[in-house]
């Protein structure tokens, strides 16, 4: 029941990455240059945003603003819409896609 009930919130179609993605984050989001500080990989994607899973030791808050590069793509601006602790050594992020500034 819940699972519909947030289906028909969501504004974009989630779908599973065709292969293994994964994910590098950037937290510096004001530097012109692109610097992995850590690597997860891609759960869903969505044209909004998309999960990712990375290991816990990275502390991460709701709301906060990063900079994400996906596979082979640019950089993209993105926030963190939400998070779960899986367990002690893993994190699931939402993150949605943010517009330039």
């Amino acid at each position: 029941m819940k699972a519909a009930i947030r289906a028909k919130k969501r504004r974009h179609v989630r779908f599973n990455p065709s292969t293994v993605t994964y994910a590098e984050i950037d937290f510096r989001i004001r530097s012109s240059e692109f610097k992995s500080q850590v690597v997860g990989f891609v759960v869903n994607e969505a044209f909004g945003g998309c999960s990712v899973v990375l290991p816990s030791g990275t502390k991460f808050e709701v709301g906060s603003i990063l900079q994400i590069k996906i596979g082979r793509l640019s950089p993209l601006r993105a926030r963190i819409a939400w998070l779960r602790k899986l367990d002690e050594h893993i994190t699931k992020l939402g993150l949605e896609y943010q517009e330039e500034e």
